[in-house]
């Protein structure tokens, strides 16, 4: 959601017609597709959201996947780990959740003494690999790059957790401790009175959300209030996917 940049700005990734996330890096899991056959399609947007084109047609790829019969949860995806691996070196992780004007949150993490694998699969190598992002405690996704959209979770306290892993889908670990971070993000009720559109959210002041390795944040949202206290002041209340702003005027 910041400034367009020529040449710079993110994917989109669809099944079948179906917008499944955004992409912000060359590799991306889609963990839950249903046996049978599946089109999926790679767009280019810039940082607007606008489908970029070239020479007047979409920079787009389309291919066709065939999933088999679903077998048993790997490991990799339930959660159920196998041994841990631990590391020689420090190892550690931060994670932040930024809120997305569109809804959402967009999920950055920030691995130290740790590389992501640039290639799905590859033999394992210390200190590389993949990280598993969980919800309330259930297994989102994989992140093969530093960056995930995460969608709106309803009005509540949500945990959101990160854990290294290596490329054999073990976790690692240091001095005997998970190599893996957690933070909890405050959403509060959606306002159904305003008639603002996304669109208007586009350069909506964002909050953050952060902790380092083995530090959860319990503190609360604020509302980002400016002002506060300023008397005369009215507030205008402008409806986003999570949560309020208010704007003072």
């Amino acid at each position: 959601n910041s400034a367009n940049s020529d040449g710079a700005g993110h994917a989109n990734i669809y099944a079948d017609g179906v917008k499944l996330s955004r992409v912000y890096g060359p590799y991306h899991y889609l963990p839950s597709l249903e046996p049978g056959a599946h089109e999926l399609r790679a767009s280019l947007n810039d940082n607007g959201h606008n489908e970029l084109t070239g020479q007047g047609r979409p920079l787009e790829a389309i291919t066709t996947v065939i999933m088999p019969e679903a077998a048993a949860m790997s490991a990799h995806d339930s959660g159920a780990l196998g041994d841990t691996v631990d590391s020689e070196a420090f190892m550690g992780v931060n994670i932040v959740a930024q809120e997305d004007a569109l809804g959402g949150y967009n999920l950055q993490v920030e691995p130290m003494g740790f590389r992501f694998a640039q290639a799905v699969g590859e033999s394992p190598e210390p200190g590389e690999g993949y990280a598993v992002f969980s919800i309330n405690g259930e297994v989102f996704n994989r992140l093969y790059v530093p960056w995930l959209q995460v969608p709106a979770q309803g009005a509540g306290t949500h945990t959101f957790t990160v854990a290294l892993i290596n490329n054999e889908g073990k976790p690692y670990s240091y001095n005997g401790q998970p190599v893996e971070t957690s933070i909890q993000v405050h959403e509060g009720a959606k306002t159904e009175e305003s008639e603002s559109t996304a669109a208007d959210h586009h350069d909506s002041n964002s909050t953050t959300r952060t902790a380092t390795d083995h530090d959860t944040d319990t503190g609360s949202q604020g509302g980002g209030h400016h002002g506060d206290g300023a008397s005369g002041e009215t507030a205008e209340t402008v409806e986003l996917e999570v949560g309020y702003l208010e704007v003072w005027s």
